[in-house]
């Protein structure tokens, strides 16, 4: 068959050419009851129906039929490979959970009031025909991220420690025993700032680093001489402590106190020589993740 074929019914053979490009799908589709194609396949139902019916005698048989609304990119385009991702797997490589794609899927073209964030459960209990939409359905790459966000937080320590170690180790980075603990330990800060499992990864790495460090620029603009100078007796007043977060950070304060200083003025700095960078979840949640003789 070509895409030239007209519309040819053979009624007595019970038979239907189907033209305009079609397949074997009208075929197969057409034993169904109800139907729920996507959009672009709305013009084939006369095909379904003749085929569905053919060499049945008597009144004809009309199943239910729906549609599913086409997926776009951000920019109102059919979507398509210069959008970015289209595979779940392109997903996955970019570090959105299952449990997050899941979601985003179901709230595209569909939805239930206000609901925006739901699980496995919520999804099965809630989902009919009648919220889906008639128009298409904009797959937004913040969109994603966000809801990506809520369910890293969600997501169990472990689990995540399990996922971030593989990603690590798979880009080239040793992860041993004392490094996982401290992943696993900072997790619950970790995953409050990141939207992705790449995130994840890249804000974990310090915890694995072999010392000396790899810094960044700005990290390095924190560690100017008066920096450096005041990080000693810093450390003696932090070593002093039980190394418990609460104790770690009433240290900082007072310390910060005594120097005269803003507790940032003292925390940027001891920040920028523990991790390389500017970025870490609350400083003293990650000293008692790096542990006492870090």
């Amino acid at each position: 068959m070509t895409h030239k074929t007209k519309w040819l019914l053979f009624a007595p053979l019970g038979l239907a050419t189907i033209g305009a490009g079609a397949s074997m799908v009208h075929w197969a589709g057409s034993l169904k009851d109800r139907k729920v194609p996507a959009l672009q396949w709305l013009a084939a139902g006369t095909a379904a129906l003749a085929v569905l019916n053919a060499g049945k005698p008597g009144r004809p048989a009309f199943p239910r039929f729906a549609h599913l609304p086409l997926i776009h990119g951000p920019d109102g385009g059919k979507l398509s490979k210069r959008h970015g991702a289209t595979s779940v797997l392109d997903f996955q490589q970019q570090g959105i959970l299952p449990e997050a794609m899941c979601n985003v899927l179901l709230r595209l073209g569909w939805g239930h009031g206000d609901a925006e964030v739901l699980d496995r459960d919520g999804m099965v209990r809630l989902f009919d025909m009648d919220g889906v939409g008639k128009s298409a359905a904009r797959l937004d790459p913040a969109k994603v991220a966000n809801l990506s966000a809520v369910w890293l937080r969600r997501a169990d320590d472990g689990r995540l420690t399990q996922a971030v170690v593989q990603r690590l180790q798979d880009g080239g980075l040793p992860v041993d025993a004392t490094a996982a603990a401290r992943i696993y330990a900072l997790m619950p800060g970790l995953k409050e700032r990141a939207k992705t499992l790449v995130d994840l990864s890249d804000s974990a790495a310090f915890l694995a680093r072999a010392i000396p460090l790899t810094f960044e620029t700005k990290a390095l603009e924190q560690l100017t001489p008066e920096a450096k100078a005041a990080l000693p007796p810093l450390a003696e007043a932090l070593a002093a402590t039980d190394f418990t977060a609460p104790a770690l950070d009433a240290a900082l304060r007072a310390h910060a106190e005594q120097a005269g200083r803003k507790l940032g003025q003292v925390a940027q700095p001891l920040r920028a020589a523990l991790t390389g960078s500017m970025t870490s979840p609350p400083i003293d949640l990650t000293l008692a993740a790096l542990g006492r003789r870090a």
